[in-house]
């Protein structure tokens, strides 16, 4: 098993090859921005709220098969988790692939992410660097709108000695430029 500066430096890698590949992307433009809001899972004990923004960019791999539309994205993201008046801020930045099939989608991601602290109502997550992970079901109202529920779940994947971790819920509303 890596020592624990091993795997901080792997993280931190990993951090800056996501960072280069928003920098590919950057002559790319947004294709949607997402409102989210939330709370804690049913799995978390306590109260947990989520509001975020997400700015998506359509990446170059996409098809179909069986039916299915396939698209891939890169999805940035900011926001703020809240418990007992104290906040936390959440920020990500990782790649999603979304299946659809006439208006619905079901989309799965996973990015690496920064807590802006280390601790929040009891929870421990450990250090700073996390991975979240999300599915959601959406349903496209028309080409510009498409709002949905998503499940995601964020933690250090044993990086740190402590791993809380956190699973949150929310309704997304999605606008296309």
């Amino acid at each position: 098993m890596a020592s624990q500066p091993t795997r901080r430096r792997a993280a931190g890698w990993l951090i800056v090859a996501f960072a280069l590949g928003i920098t590919a992307t950057a002559s790319a433009k947004p294709e949607a921005v997402a409102f989210r809001i939330g709370n804690n899972a049913w799995t978390v004990p306590g109260s947990f709220d989520y509001q975020a923004l997400a700015l998506r960019f359509r990446l170059p791999w996409q098809g179909s098969y069986s039916r299915w539309d396939i698209t891939t994205h890169l999805d940035v993201g900011a926001g703020a988790i809240e418990s007992d008046g104290r906040h936390v801020g959440l920020f990500s930045i990782g790649p999603s692939v979304s299946f659809g099939r006439g208006e619905w989608r079901i989309e799965l991601g996973t990015a690496p992410s920064v807590f802006t602290r280390n601790r929040l109502s009891g929870r421990n997550f450990g250090g700073w660097f996390q991975f979240t992970s999300h599915v959601g079901l959406y349903w496209q109202i028309d080409r510009r709108w498409r709002i949905g529920y998503r499940l995601q779940h964020t933690s250090n994947g044993r990086l740190y000695s402590e791993n809380d971790g956190l699973d949150l819920q929310t309704v997304d509303l999605w606008v296309g430029f």
